[in-house]
């Protein structure tokens, strides 16, 4: 998440946070208080209000010139697990393509100004803990984790509830076809063919229920989790922006650190970096929950086909792990050299564009093109490679689990053991399981992180 880059931003100056009104106490020189006054000026010309919109469409706004109440905040406990409240947008998305009119308010929790509090709180907290323990910096991204991992406490309760029934769902289909051989090998009629029958049908059920937990339980697991994440992208890029409007316009060097803040950093930062956090809020859980379902998912096979079989395939399977960490890690690495080359070109780039009059007036077109170009090619570069280990850790998502069954089952084989249906089918399921759980999220997880 670059941290450093961003506490450079939020603390490059020892000005103070802007309070609920909007004023800010700065202690700038005369020239730079005369431009701040004419940017106030400006600013104060343009009004926000809902009585007046930059754009010529009418906004559908009830009678105190406010949005719609958001479907969300009033919608019952069917409708949220269901997701029944997002029904009358999608309904009006078919009838004609969404307009600015059609969109309800935000809920509280979502506008920028309840997340930007929410971010500066826990920056004020990091401070104290800091001055309560001596040659300690301030740790945001410490902070926005303990934040992240008490807004998602149900989340992370309804991960373990869809891995569960993940499991379940894999032994309930290896008892239902275990079922029905039986059947074929009694030719379907034997003495206690009712009471096959009925456990046919309690196999199936189950089969039918553990799927259900998981659809509902997941799906709300990941809704809880990216909003949870878009929210601190959005508290995030408005404090980037609201310190931001009290920065200097020319770089300079923080008093604390020796990197450089510029437009280019600022504005890589608010578009690029922060997008991180709703990728990463998705697979960082997994980090946690994935090796207990690691664990799991052993000892059932342990019970399904065998320690010999599930204990090579396991350790074939967990020679992937530390292959995919170490492209994880690379593409980590890549990432952050790509950010900072962005960020020399992006600055750059707005160097040109303020200064494209005394640029052509001095003739210096052809030499901006060049550096421009030679920075974008050196950026180019590290993309195709960062690309290429992505490439790599899709190929071995793809390709481990046929391996990894095919070895599971030739030692179960060269053991003395029998496949059956059974054994083959929950096997596989169960070896699905953690391979998308070991070789996707986790390693997704790394490359966020």
């Amino acid at each position: 998440f670059k941290p450093t880059l961003l506490l450079t931003a939020m603390n490059n100056d020892n000005e103070p946070l802007p309070d609920e009104s909007g004023h800010i106490t700065s202690s700038t020189s005369d020239a730079d208080q005369n431009t701040t006054n004419e940017t106030k000026k400006t600013s104060q010309s343009w009004s926000w209000s809902s009585s007046s919109s930059p754009t010529s469409t009418s906004i559908n706004k009830n009678n105190d010139g406010e949005r719609p109440t958001p479907p969300l905040e009033k919608a019952n406990l069917f409708s949220r697990w269901f997701f029944q409240w997002t029904f009358p947008l999608l309904q009006t998305g078919m009838s004609h393509p969404l307009v600015e009119s059609d969109l309800p308010g935000l809920c509280n929790v979502d506008t920028s100004s309840y997340n930007k509090c929410i971010i500066e709180d826990i920056w004020k907290e990091q401070q104290q803990q800091s001055n309560r323990k001596e040659n300690r910096r301030p740790r945001l991204h410490v902070g926005i984790l303990k934040h992240f991992l008490k807004r998602t406490w149900f989340a992370q309760w309804m991960l373990a509830l869809s891995m569960a029934a993940r499991l379940g769902q894999a032994m309930a289909l290896g008892f239902l076809l275990e079922q029905f051989a039986d059947d074929d090998d009694d030719g379907g009629s034997g003495a206690d063919g009712g009471k096959d029958s009925t456990r046919g049908y309690v196999w199936t059920g189950a089969l039918v229920i553990c799927g259900a937990v998981f659809l509902f339980s997941k799906q709300r697991q990941f809704f809880v989790t990216c909003r949870t994440g878009m929210q601190l992208r959005i508290g995030l890029v408005s404090t980037i922006y609201s310190k931001s409007t009290r920065l200097s316009s020319i770089g300079q060097i923080s008093s604390s650190s020796s990197t450089v803040t510029n437009n280019g950093q600022t504005i890589n930062l608010a578009s690029n970096d922060v997008e991180r956090f709703v990728s990463a809020s998705i697979h960082a859980i997994y980090v946690i929950y994935g090796p207990i379902e690691a664990i799991a998912i052993y000892v059932l096979g342990l019970y399904v086909i065998g320690p010999a079989a599930i204990s090579a395939g396991f350790a074939l399977l967990l020679l992937f792990v530390p292959l995919q960490f170490y492209i994880g890690k690379r593409f980590a690495v890549l990432r952050s050299k790509v950010a900072a080359i962005t960020d020399d070109r992006v600055s750059l780039v707005s160097q040109a564009v303020s200064g494209v009059r005394v640029m052509k007036m001095s003739g210096w077109e052809t030499n901006f093109d060049e550096r421009i170009a030679k920075i974008r090619s050196i950026e180019m570069g590290k993309i195709l490679s960062a690309s290429r280990y992505k490439a790599w850790i899709e190929a071995i998502h793809f390709s481990a689990n046929v391996i990894v069954c095919i070895v599971t089952f030739s030692v179960h084989v060269i053991a003395g053991g029998t496949l059956s249906s059974r054994n083959v089918f929950t096997t596989m399921s169960l070896i699905n399981i953690l391979q998308a759980t070991v070789a996707k999220h986790v390693s997704h997880a790394v490359m966020c992180l």
